[in-house]
């Protein structure tokens, strides 16, 4: 049985127990925050609305209504699995960069293209000119861009008018994405928050868990 001293002695270090508790708990929380809130601010929004799987031949392709949510820009793109020759890759779909290396290839990629609105309204429409390119493990060719409305619903219309079956191994997929100024800022602040977390949440919860064991053995 514990004397009354002994009995204070453990009830001080279960103040300062909680006190530590609740300390680190804050700061862990303060450390955790900025991260949380960015993750919540980048899932409000669908930032790629739209992939469809298309077929390249000559005719007219219609994609399934999408909806866009938020005013701003979008980007339309034709989206290929990479091939075992890349550099035929770009010249069959236009990308002719450095000007003269498609010598011996021709282009085999021609379509013009619409958005349309579900009230039948043309927003934009073109001639696939291959407007940009990028690449993170597949080919991306730009085609062009809209602007999209918070809760508008909108299809896209190719008219294809050459046969470009060559590139149908590649699985080519019609892609729709937010213009990255609306999203890339989430991403970097992301991984700041990230870093803080790293930083001040982590050795918070090691310093709870460190006072927790150290008061289970000043009561043993």
């Amino acid at each position: 049985m514990r004397t009354t001293k002994e009995r204070r002695v453990l009830n001080s270090y279960a103040m300062r127990l909680k006190q530590r508790i609740i300390v680190g708990a804050c700061i862990f929380i303060a450390g955790a925050l900025p991260y949380l809130y960015t993750v919540f601010r980048y899932k409000q929004h669908n930032w790629a609305p739209l992939t469809y799987p298309i077929v390249l031949k000559p005719g007219i392709i219609e994609s399934p209504y999408f909806r866009s949510d938020l005013n701003g820009t979008y980007l339309l793109s034709l989206v290929l699995d990479t091939m075992p020759d890349l550099r035929r890759e770009d010249c069959l779909i236009g990308d002719d960069f450095p000007t003269g290396s498609c010598k011996g290839v021709q282009r085999i990629l021609y379509f013009r293209w619409k958005v349309v609105r579900s009230s039948a309204q043309i927003i934009q429409s073109g001639q696939y000119d291959h407007a940009w390119s990028s690449g993170s493990g597949d080919v991306e060719a730009g085609i062009g861009g809209f602007e999209g409305r918070r809760g508008g619903w909108q299809k896209i219309v190719l008219n294809v008018t050459q046969n470009a079956s060559e590139l149908n191994a590649t699985h080519p997929r019609l892609q729709v994405e937010a213009h990255g100024r609306y999203w890339e800022k989430w991403i970097i602040y992301g991984q700041f928050g990230f870093l803080l977390m790293i930083g001040v949440s982590v050795p918070a919860l090691i310093w709870i868990l460190w006072s927790l064991n150290f008061h289970r053995r000043q009561e043993t």
